[in-house]
């Protein structure tokens, strides 16, 4: 299985991601795209839209999960699904 590292994604590149959105204290998964990568944070940028909203998040790198690759395998996060490669958090 091909695996990247976090701190490689680029600008636009489409990412699954865990994310805590409503304070509800239950992670759930979502998908959206990296507006920047922040190396010293240890934070990546993510664009998504929540319902009806446009949000922009920063994520820690442990909840980046993977990143879209039509040569990828097929995967499932909690019904996020499609060709991925996943990530490694640094």
């Amino acid at each position: 299985m091909e695996t990247k590292r976090v701190s490689e994604l680029k600008q636009g590149d489409l990412v699954v991601f865990r994310i805590d959105s409503h304070g509800w204290g239950k992670k759930y998964s979502e998908y959206g795209h990296v507006y920047e990568v922040r190396k010293e944070e240890k934070k990546v940028d993510i664009h998504w839209l929540c319902g009806y909203q446009d949000r922009h998040d920063k994520i820690p790198f442990e909840d980046v999960l993977a990143v879209h690759d039509e040569n990828g395998e097929w995967m499932d996060f909690d019904g996020v699904r499609g060709r991925s490669v996943l990530l490694l958090p640094e």
